[in-house]
């Protein structure tokens, strides 16, 4: 393997960074057509892929899961990973390693109360949105204190982690792990890190330099009574090793923010130029906590110097039904009578009985498959940035902006919603305060039960 040198920072791989500090791994060199390093969200498999981009995995692909060797079919649809690759034939890009880790491992510390986007876990915020993937469990409300949880996903520039994937194993677990900025150095026996207090009478070694304030730190131990009880701590810049030259493709918020010439991307020191060419919105959108994908090339300096950014955007709609229609060759999927289109960022997952791990648009069956969708409008497009598969039943839920009101009937997106069977008005006392509430471009989620004869809406909210 080349000896590569130049720091690439990334909230992965448990060689994780924030804002000021850096983190980094060593990955495999090597490639007839040159080498490259992606890190970001897994959008499905069939080999894998990483932000809608295919890798190619083979006997030689190598696996890693929080410091362990692992097998392909152990990786989700919605984690954080960094993929090392090279180049071969005809532009395909050959996957030499594959690396995850978790950003936080360990017990819920605030219960979240109904409705709730955020947990604490760790003594750290975690958000929640519409795209992120929930394993053993349906619902935040549904978890409780002490409950353990395994969290992928992003940090932004106020050290708020936005998770990706959040999991929860079987059992609970003493054993954690714990990463990000050092808030307060208590004493020489303790540190807090968020709203967590870290005990270091345990510790067996700690490596990378001294525990300072502001400084990045990875620390694992033992959690009881409210203190995590560290046994080792990795303080400070951790380097993923990248060469000048090298391709780079980052998903991640823009931790700091100088100028459009002159910022981080989880970070990773970016600079764009008058060639940098930019989707879904302009360079005046930069800033941050803006959410973006970044491709260029690393200069001798460290710098990647981007070729192209692309800003992610929200994805607050969800449609729950069965599917009417599919168009594997255009892409697209019938739903409500809406047409959704599915694009290379579209996380695909199954988490019907059927289970089918290289999940695709091919599998699903019309009429018979119920899709769970979250959805961004572009223009007048609806487009899935997440497609699931769930087992079938009679629920249909819709949640998107009103775009008429004729009352009693309300119409979200392109859905015409009949109240008139509605008897659960969450926020509102009854169908009158709804609609004399309720405007155009809200955003609104009803919920109702497909019957023979159509479907009937029992509940309805307007959301905050």
């Amino acid at each position: 393997m080349n000896t590569r040198t130049t720091t690439f920072l990334l909230v992965l791989l448990g060689t994780l960074s924030l804002g000021a500090c850096n983190s980094t791994t060593n990955l495999a060199d090597g490639g007839i057509g040159g080498t490259g390093i992606s890190a970001g969200t897994v959008t499905g498999f069939g080999s894998i892929y990483v932000n809608g981009v295919k890798y190619e995995t083979t006997p030689d692909t190598l696996y890693q899961r929080n410091d362990a060797a692992a097998l392909e079919d152990e990786f989700n649809v919605g984690e954080v990973v960094v993929v090392d690759w090279e180049e071969q034939d005809e532009g395909t890009r050959v996957a030499t390693q594959v690396s995850f880790a978790a950003l936080l491992k360990g017990p819920v510390t605030t219960a979240p109360g109904p409705g709730a986007n955020t947990v604490e876990v760790l003594g750290q915020t975690v958000v929640t949105d519409e795209t992120t993937v929930f394993q053993g469990f349906v619902l935040l409300e549904d978890l409780s204190v002490l409950d353990t949880l395994e969290v992928s996903g992003f940090f932004d520039a106020d050290g708020a982690i936005h998770a990706t994937l959040i999991k929860q194993p079987d059992t609970r677990s003493t054993t954690v792990e714990l990463k990000g900025n050092i808030d307060e150095i208590i004493s020489d026996q303790e540190l807090r890190i968020g709203n967590q207090t870290v005990n270091l009478s345990n510790v067996i070694t700690i490596s990378g330099g001294a525990l300072e304030e502001n400084q990045f730190a990875e620390i694992k131990g033992t959690y009881a009574s409210g203190i995590v009880y560290a046994e080792t701590v990795e303080v400070g810049a951790v380097e993923l090793e990248a060469e000048s030259g090298e391709e780079i493709e980052l998903e991640g918020f823009v931790t700091r923010f100088v100028s459009e010439t002159d910022f981080d991307v989880d970070g990773q020191a970016v600079t764009t130029t008058a060639a940098t060419t930019f989707e879904d919105g302009t360079s005046s959108n930069l800033g941050l906590n803006a959410k973006v994908e970044v491709e260029g090339v690393l200069d001798p300096l460290g710098v990647l110097v981007a070729e192209k950014v692309k800003f992610r955007v929200v994805s607050n709609l969800k449609i729950e039904a069965d599917v009417q229609a599919v168009d594997v060759a255009a892409g697209t999927v019938t739903i409500l009578g809406m047409t959704v289109l599915t694009d290379e960022l579209t996380q695909f997952e199954d988490d019907s009985d059927q289970k089918v791990k290289k999940f695709s648009l091919a599998d699903v069956d019309p009429d018979v498959d119920q899709l769970e969708i979250r959805a961004y409008l572009s223009g007048t497009q609806l487009i899935a940035s997440r497609l699931e598969r769930v087992d079938p039943d009679d629920k249909v839920r819709l949640k998107g902006p009103v775009t008429e009101l004729n009352n009693p009937v309300i119409t979200i997106l392109d859905v015409d919603v009949d109240t008139t069977t509605v008897t659960d008005y969450e926020g509102v006392a009854d169908q009158t305060e709804f609609f004399g509430t309720v405007q155009v471009n809200d955003i609104v989620q009803a919920k109702g039960r497909e019957t023979g004869s159509g479907i009937v809406w029992e509940a309805i909210e307007l959301d905050d």
